[in-house]
């Protein structure tokens, strides 16, 4: 499939969602999510019907454009697809991000070009999250335990919590689980709530 034929496929689900689809992801957003019609129209309708316009919008704008270049220095940009794999875990609670997350990857086709290099990569896996405004930390078996607590508790206390990035989850392996529990409630303990000069 071709950038332009993806790009059509994204530019028909926004005009799907715009028009006789738009009831029904938001009756579905309003009972899978508890939101009104306001925050559901907001969310699954306008937004979700941005990410797919613009994206298209943008991905075929991207294909075509290439770095500056100079007499002396010519540059040049290919784009490839990800060496690894794509896995989109949407927000429950945020279909727009959910949708978008989904989306991105098939409408760029990375999902084509990583299966049909499989056999070449060297790094992979590799992880990047994105929750819609809940962070989640994924902890590796590997990870250092001091740094784990002190990541995990700055992402979910900063600014009270109200950041779009505040941690609401945390994935620990087993082995792992016992030592950060107990050094989350110690320093879980430490933290003053209230004015900070008292």
């Amino acid at each position: 499939m071709n950038q332009l034929r993806s790009r059509d496929i994204f530019l028909k689900a926004a005009d799907m969602l715009s028009g006789p689809r738009r009831a029904e992801v938001l009756a579905k957003t309003m009972i899978g999510q508890g939101k009104t019609v306001i925050q559901a129209e907001i969310d699954a309708a306008a937004e979700l019907i941005d990410f797919f316009r613009f994206n298209a919008k943008y991905a075929l704008e991207l294909e075509h454009s290439q770095p500056l270049s100079v007499d002396i220095s010519t540059n040049s940009m290919v784009y490839r697809g990800l060496e690894g794999f794509v896995a989109a875990v949407s927000p429950f609670n945020f279909t727009a991000i959910g949708g978008n997350l989904a989306g991105a990857p098939a409408l760029m086709r990375l999902w084509k070009q990583v299966s049909e290099n499989l056999d070449r990569y060297r790094n992979f896996p590799r992880l990047a999250g994105e929750c819609g405004g809940k962070n989640f930390h994924l902890v590796h078996s590997s990870a250092d335990v001091a740094s784990v607590v002190n990541g995990t508790l700055r992402s979910a206390f900063e600014y009270g919590g109200q950041k779009c990035s505040a941690c609401s989850r945390l994935y620990a392996p087993d082995s792992l689980w016992p030592q950060i529990k107990e050094k989350l409630l110690e320093e879980h303990g430490k933290i003053k709530v209230g004015d900070r000069l008292r």
